[in-house]
């Protein structure tokens, strides 16, 4: 799971630092609009995609009761 914070050109210093960390490998700051941070998302998304694409089966894990 990837999670997406858009827009974040749009607050303020003070709010961005109450944001998730964007230090792990599946959290991500952007503004789309300035391009911030769209690159490493677009790196990891590949990087996800190569290891679901290139390494054999990839098999969702689920419960049906």
């Amino acid at each position: 799971m990837i999670e997406v914070w858009n827009k974040v050109d749009l607050l303020t210093k003070e709010q961005q630092e109450l944001l998730p960390s964007a230090t792990g490998n599946n959290v991500f700051h952007v503004s789309v609009l300035k391009g911030t941070g769209v690159k490493n998302l677009m790196e990891r998304g590949e990087a996800i995609s190569d290891e679901v694409l290139n390494k054999g089966t990839y098999k969702f894990k689920y419960s049906i009761d």
